[in-house]
């Protein structure tokens, strides 16, 4: 069966309502495509599954797809977080975590006040 399966098929069964189907999965992907995590909704979905599934090897994965991504992910980021604390094991990536969170925090505020300013403006014109 595993010649017929493509990685899209184990990445389905990742959020089967069986454990045990999830897990199975998860080791098929890790066996027949390491380290294919190139697309930012699939990495989504699949560290989302991760968290789900709860397993500890979760973490050494999360690890990996963390340190080769380029993409802002918080999923990731928050996935590997709770997998480390559910399994309570440190992971050398939480101040970088929390540093990204930080960033992230203050984009969001620097943009809440641009387009605050932007409705005052328009608010004003239409007055």
């Amino acid at each position: 069966m595993n010649k017929l399966w493509d990685f899209n098929d184990y990445v389905n069964h990742l959020t089967h309502r069986s454990g045990i189907v999830r897990r199975w999965a998860l080791d098929a992907l890790d066996n027949r495509f390491p380290y294919k995590y190139d697309d930012p909704d699939f990495l989504e979905a699949f560290a989302g599954c991760l968290k789900g599934i709860g397993d500890k090897r979760g973490i050494e994965t999360l690890q990996a797809i963390y340190a080769y991504m380029v993409l802002d992910c918080p999923e990731v980021e928050n996935s590997l977080e709770c997998l480390s604390e559910i399994h309570q094991v440190e992971i050398p990536e939480l101040p970088e975590i929390n540093k990204s969170r930080r960033k992230r925090y203050e984009r969001q505020r620097a943009k809440k006040r641009r387009l605050n300013k932007l409705a005052e403006n328009y608010i004003r014109q239409r007055k």
